[in-house]
């Protein structure tokens, strides 16, 4: 398995070249001294050396006309250079396969005319061993390459050591690449049965390279399937230092982060650690006491070492654990560790089971038996006992202080014996190379037997047959090879690993994965009487209110409420409703806000409009005082063209409030923009010429007895409408220059209002520029014509007329132009003005006409005064005290008053 890192990998793989640069000088120099060509390595027990010294190989050996070459973990790795413990399963089994498969095949027709022989060696799962153990395939000069010399042509017909074509193994990834790096020197090509790591698939790379299991990406992908579907967001991972963790945890790790799973620990345990380096692991692991679910990608032999270091803590039932393919339904990794392995979820390439096979091993006797050097080891660690002592069986040093192996054992499920649950891919590896022999020998052979095309075998010939090979395999499942030389994307079985029965565990399939993950969640267990699995998350819920936080750095989130006006987007992301909306009670989603405008059910409307009503109705009832008394002196001395007028535009004054209340529309807007300066030009204007007219009336007798031009009453008419029309033109240019609209207007986040697009901004004013103007005119003359005698005091209640209105309107401009802010308040403002100034008018103006008309009709009467040099009838009212007003010095001091109680 390779390390992750690259320069390492530089080191060792400088390391075989110069390990075959010095094969090729031995070689050489034996092929010199040998006649005949190299000779094939001897085969002697695993262990034992020769007479100078150098270590001699055991094999399982099986005579064949074409011989596959095997590599098996027979043994476990070892610290230094060399083997550990028998692997019962992994090893012995997978290489009792092979030679199984090998024999179906022999006592079949299927190879016409030739057999299949096998030489298969021990690489104890280690790196070096494998790499040593394939040079013994290797039967030619390393220099040679393809001259044809040592390919076992000078071999004698089956010879065990006749020329390797092609290798079965090995089981572990990192194995696999430095036994692949090998042999396509050789272009011998190699047929991996277990190894998965992604970095196998690179066809340039390994050109020589097959393998019949599919690559860790769909591994990684169903294992992160299974933590999605339990909702487990906070994990753990541990891996094994060598390729098949390296990359397999790569790929989960790049999955998790596209997933939003987050990884709490990451621990590394190395190929040579020791128990100290996996108590650290696993006291790391405890820390993180959030996450429960915790990856495991490593062989079975590293599986066993770290549980055994979690029960030296003491950590039963603290994790949850999901398991790589390479310690799945392995009794290695569970024995001995059941409790702390209870309701672990793994991963296993779907595979069938052979039964022929479970025939086959369990009739094996080693009494009887002895193709496999180490099945008399396998016999006395599974019984417990010894065998006689033979000094040719591997791993066998001499007596034993077991007790001596009855005659009658036998294997059986009855003393602990299962299949191992992969095997069928060391028959499919078989079968590949069997298919590909024979569709060679078709193509190149007429007749049976080996023809000389096929002597040797060449091996980049016999690459292109396997890549094209096409059969239904041990499963049933169509068996071909992909292009990159993986294996068919098989289903993966789920298991989870259970306590049936009080003290009885064993892998049950809960499940398969095949693009997606298929689990039956009823037949899951956790525990014996604990069917729930725990929680394995850092993050609490947030609630409906709250989105997720996370600060950079960080794994787990916090949950942050979102503001009053913001609604959740996602969960990650607080958004803020756009004006006139607010969220929806769950904050899914914004929903409009209810309009509203200014109502004339509050107290201030209330009071406008009872204010309005009865301005209206004294309006009214002057009008009709002035109809009725129209011929009589007072009504006449006031103008009674330039009265109706005034009445009318104090009228629709009042009128306006009813419209500043009512629901806004383009409408009713634009009647407001429009009537509010004709209204106030009717006042003004009527007021600027009765006032205009008094002033020129008095101003002109004082030095010419010459009447005064546009003073009858149809020229002020005339006068006071042309002031009108440019009122109105005012008005419609305003009109189309700012359309009137109701817009939405928001006071505050949580209103939303109808008003007058006018009223947004200040511009409203601009229809009252042009009243304003002839109010500062009429309030001009108005002082100008102060001191006139005392019986045409009339003049006087226009100048209080005007200067209460310049009072008022002084008073709400400022008040208007700072409610930017508060849109009811400026409209409030604005018709409580309208209305006063309609009410100063209708007071100042009106009020002491009707007292004469109806309370003193005795002063309404008709007086004629003299002035300079002619003699003036004028018509008006004699107030009390009114003769006070006129001075000595007054212009008009020598016009005789006749009494005051005479009328002018």
């Amino acid at each position: 398995m390779h390390s992750p890192n690259s320069r390492a990998n530089s080191t060792r793989h400088s390391a075989r070249m110069m390990l075959l640069v010095w094969l090729c000088a031995i070689v050489t120099s034996g092929t010199a001294a040998t006649p005949g060509g190299p000779q094939p390595l001897d085969v002697v027990e695993l262990g034992r050396t020769t007479e100078d010294g150098e270590e001699k190989v055991s094999a399982a050996v099986e005579p064949g006309d074409v011989v596959l070459g095997g590599l098996f973990m027979i043994h476990q790795a070892a610290e230094g250079n060399g083997c550990g413990a028998l692997a019962s399963q992994m090893g012995l089994q997978a290489l009792e396969t092979m030679l199984y498969t090998v024999d179906v095949i022999n006592n079949s027709t299927f190879l016409p005319g030739f057999k299949l022989g096998v030489r298969a060696l021990d690489d104890c799962n280690q790196e070096s061993k494998s790499l040593e153990r394939s040079l013994d395939f290797v039967h030619r000069p390393v220099c040679e390459n393809d001259s044809g010399v040592g390919q076992g042509q000078h071999q004698d017909k089956g010879s065990d050591s006749a020329h390797v074509v092609g290798v079965v193994g090995s089981a572990s990834s990192l194995n696999s690449i430095t036994v692949a790096n090998l042999l396509k020197l050789f272009k011998i090509p190699q047929i991996s049965y277990w190894s998965t790591s992604p970095d196998l698939s690179d066809s340039r790379r390994f050109p020589y390279f097959f393998r019949a299991v599919p690559s860790d990406q769909y591994q990684a992908q169903a294992m992160i399937d299974i933590v999605l579907h339990f909702n487990w967001t906070y994990i753990s991972i541990v891996y094994e230092n060598s390729n098949y963790g390296v990359q397999g945890i790569e790929e989960v790790k790049k999955l998790a982060g596209a997933n939003d799973v987050c990884v709490a620990v990451k621990e590394m345990i190395p190929r040579d650690g020791n128990e100290s380096v996996y108590d650290r692991i696993v006291g790391n692991l405890l820390k993180a006491t959030d996450a429960r679910a915790v990856i495991l990608w490593a062989l079975d032999e590293s599986a066993d070492k770290f549980f055994k270091a979690l029960g030296r803590a003491n950590a039963v039932h603290k994790f949850i654990w999901i398991g790589s393919d390479s310690w799945s339904g392995r009794q290695l990794s569970t024995f001995g560790n059941e409790d702390l392995v209870e309701g672990a979820i793994t991963i296993q390439p779907m595979s069938a089971p052979i039964p022929a096979f479970d025939d086959y091993f369990t009739s094996l006797n080693p009494l009887t038996y002895d193709r496999d050097p180490w099945f008399r080891e396998f016999w006395e660690q599974h019984f417990n006992c010894s065998l006689p002592y033979n000094n040719t069986a591997a791993g066998v040093r001499g007596p034993s202080d077991r007790p001596r192996c009855p005659g009658n054992l036998k294997l059986g499920t009855a003393n602990n014996y299962s299949q191992e649950g992969q095997i069928q891919f060391v028959a499919d590896s078989v079968w590949a190379f069997a298919h590909a022999l024979r569709d060679m020998h078709r193509a190149y052979c007429s007749g049976d037997g080996l023809c000389n095309r096929m002597r040797p075998v060449k091996g980049q010939e016999l690459r292109e047959f396997l890549r094209n090979v096409s059969f239904q395999g041990v499963s049933g499942n169509a068996f071909q090879f992909t292009p990159n030389g993986n294996g068919p994307v098989v289903h993966y079985k789920i298991l989870n690993y259970q306590q049936v029965s009080p003290n009885k565990y064993k892998f049950v399939p809960v499940g398969y994965y095949k693009e997606g993950l298929q689990l039956n969640t009823s037949a899951v267990r956790y525990r014996l009487m604990d069917d729930k699995f725990p929680k394995s998350s850092c993050w609490r819920p947030c609630s409906h209110n709250e989105m997720k936080f996370k600060r950079d750095g960080e794994c787990c989130w916090s949950c942050l409420p979102c503001e009053q006006y913001e609604f959740l987007q996602d969960e990650f992301t607080c958004t803020e409703c756009p004006n006139g909306t607010k969220p929806t009670d769950n904050l899914t989603e914004c929903t409009n806000i209810q309009e509203r405008y200014l109502q004339p059910n509050t107290s201030s409307a209330i009071s406008a409009l009872v204010f309005a009503t009865i301005g209206e109705f004294a309006t009214i009832f002057t009008a009709c005082i002035y109809i009725r008394h129209r011929d009589t002196p007072v009504v006449k001395a006031s103008g009674r063209e330039l009265s109706g007028l005034l009445l009318v535009g104090v009228f629709l004054c009042y009128a306006l409030t009813y419209l500043f209340l009512a629901p806004p529309t383009i409408l009713t807007c634009g009647l407001q923009q429009f009537l509010m300066g004709i209204a106030f030009t009717l006042c003004y204007a009527s007021l600027l010429v009765k006032t205009n007219r008094v002033y020129r009336i008095f101003t002109y007798g004082k030095s010419t007895t010459k009447r005064p031009n546009f003073i009858s009453p149809l020229s002020q008419i005339v006068i006071t409408l042309i002031l009108v029309l440019v009122q109105g033109f005012l008005s419609v240019t305003w009109l189309a220059a700012v359309p009137p609209d109701a817009v939405r207007h928001y006071p505050d986040r949580g209103q939303v209002q109808i008003v007058c697009n006018a009223f947004i901004t200040s511009t409203s004013l601009l229809g009252l520029a042009f009243p304003l103007v002839l109010l500062i005119l009429c309030t001009g003359f108005a002082f100008m014509t102060r001191k006139i005698p005392g019986h045409f005091n009339e003049a006087k209640c226009i100048g209080f007329t005007m200067y209460s209105s310049c009072i008022v309107w002084l008073a709400m401009i400022p008040i208007y132009i700072l409610t930017i802010s508060n849109i009811e308040l400026r409209i409030v403002s604005m018709y409580i003005a309208i209305s006063l100034c309609a009410t100063v008018c209708l007071a100042c103006l009106f009020l002491p006409r009707i007292y004469l008309i109806l309370i003193r009709p005795e002063r309404n009467v008709r007086i004629t005064i003299s002035s300079g040099p002619r003699k003036m009838k004028l018509t008006g009212a004699v107030y009390p005290n009114s003769s006070s007003n006129i001075s000595n010095h007054s212009p008009y001091s020598n016009i005789h008053d006749q009494g005051r109680n005479n009328t002018l």
